[in-house]
C-alpha cells in the first residue's frame, strides 16, 4: 500500500515483550478487564485460556495511562512501542512481508499466525505465545489481536482478519479514545 514504502530507521536498543499482554498481566498492570464488556457476539471468549488469553478491548488512551501508572511506581517502566520498533521486531532482521520467508504453505502459516485463515472452528483470540516465534522468538506477531503502538497505529492484524492484513508493514489508524474489541498491547521495557 502507499504507506508501506521501505524506510531506513535507526533505533536505540529496546526490549519488546515476547508476546502480547495476557489478561492476567493486564489486570496486574492496569487493574481493569476491558474484554469483559466486549459483547460475545463480537468476540467469543477463548475457551480454556483463562488469564492466558490476550487482553483485548483496550483503547490507546487506556493503554498509555495504564502503562504509565504502573511504570510510575517501579524502577523500570513499560510503554507502547513505536511503529518502527514493532515492525523491526516483527521482521526480525528480514525484509519479507511476514516474519517468515514467504511464500509459506498453509501448514507453516497455521503454526505462526492466528488469522482468519487459521482461526479454526472456534474463531476468536487464542492463548498468548502458543504459536511459533520469528527468528528472534517473538510470538503472535501476526494475528491474535491487533497491537497498539505509541504512534496511535495498530500493527499485526487479528484473529478476525485475513493474513494479508497481518503484513509486517500494514498499519491502521484508530480513534485513540475508543476501545476496540480486537486490540491488545505488547509493551516495550523502558531502559534506565
Amino acid at each position: 500500500q502507499a504507506d508501506e514504502a521501505p524506510q531506513t530507521v535507526s533505533l536505540p536498543r529496546y526490549l519488546l515483550a515476547v508476546f502480547e499482554l495476557s489478561q492476567d498481566q493486564w489486570r496486574r498492570i492496569a487493574g481493569s478487564e476491558p474484554w469483559s464488556v466486549v459483547p460475545t457476539d463480537i468476540v467469543e471468549p477463548p475457551v480454556g485460556a483463562g488469564g492466558a488469553a490476550p487482553a483485548y478491548g483496550i483503547s490507546f488512551d487506556a493503554a498509555q495511562s495504564g502503562l504509565a501508572a504502573w511504570s510510575a511506581t517501579r524502577p523500570v517502566g513499560l510503554a507502547l512501542p513505536s511503529a518502527a520498533q514493532w515492525e523491526v521486531a516483527c521482521r526480525a532482521g528480514d525484509g519479507g512481508l511476514y516474519a517468515w520467508n514467504e511464500p509459506a504453505a498453509q501448514a507453516t502459516i497455521s503454526t505462526l499466525a492466528v488469522v482468519a485463515e487459521t482461526a479454526g472452528s472456534r474463531p476468536g483470540p487464542k492463548t498468548v505465545g502458543q504459536r511459533g516465534g520469528n527468528a528472534w522468538n517473538l510470538r503472535d506477531m501476526h494475528g491474535n489481536v491487533w497491537e497498539l503502538t505509541s504512534d496511535g497505529l495498530l500493527r499485526g492484524g487479528s484473529w478476525s482478519d485475513p493474513l494479508l492484513q497481518a503484513r509486517a508493514a500494514n498499519r491502521v489508524q484508530i480513534d485513540r479514545a475508543a476501545p476496540h474489541p480486537l486490540v491488545g498491547v505488547r509493551p516495550v521495557l523502558i531502559l534506565p
